[in-house]
């Protein structure tokens, strides 16, 4: 149980991370940061399922 969450922290935490630093560049137009945000909720949201998954599968 201790490493799907770590594993599912690490997944979480690169996609924010990832997010972040995309959306403090200058570089980058509204539609593209609306498309990193839909992005990571959709990666939060798996990661999320993954681990719900995961914990059904080792009780």
């Amino acid at each position: 149980m201790k490493k799907t969450k770590f594993i599912t922290g690490m997944t979480t935490g690169i996609a924010i991370g990832a997010a972040v630093s995309m959306m403090s560049t200058d570089m980058i137009d509204k539609k593209t940061k609306k498309k990193i945000k839909r992005s990571g909720k959709s990666i939060r949201n798996v990661a999320d399922s993954m681990y719900s998954g995961m914990s059904n599968f080792m009780k």
